[in-house]
């Protein structure tokens, strides 16, 4: 399996589309890079990453320069624009999306703040409370 890691800004609100009976939400992602080529010069370029989800809860915090960090299986289709040119289309299936800050800022909100919640409905809760109580009394040999 393919998986990415992104770390960028929206280049658009987060929208929500049906497919196949699921609901899901749809995103770009702008992520930005810069390198230094043979002759000096500083070279900007910016790499666009269409992103879907199925975390609905996301939605409202999914403005358009929010910056996120995503991640999950990347497909790629290449397709031909009117003009003859080839471009690529980057898909994400998001399995997991956290909020790294909002827009307008220039630094990253604090970690507690703009986590985003996995298991926003609680299903796992139970579970990792059952497991932190099971680590506590368990006896480690070292």
């Amino acid at each position: 399996m393919k998986q990415i890691q992104i770390i960028g800004n929206l280049g658009r609100d987060a929208k929500i589309f049906s497919s196949n009976g699921s609901e899901f939400i749809s995103f770009s992602v702008a992520v930005n890079d810069d390198y230094t080529n043979a002759n000096g010069e500083r070279i900007e370029r910016t790499d666009w990453f269409n992103v879907t989800t199925t975390r609905l809860s996301l939605l409202q915090y999914l403005t358009k320069g929010t910056k996120v960090f995503v991640q999950g299986p990347i497909r790629s289709k290449p397709f031909t624009k009117e003009d003859g040119s080839t471009v690529v289309d980057i898909n994400v299936s998001a399995t997991w999306v956290q909020l790294l800050g909002t827009p307008g800022t220039a630094e990253a909100a604090p970690a507690q703040q703009s986590r985003v919640n996995p298991d926003p409905e609680g299903i796992n809760q139970d579970l990792m409370a059952e497991m932190a109580a099971q680590n506590e009394s368990d006896d480690l040999p070292f």
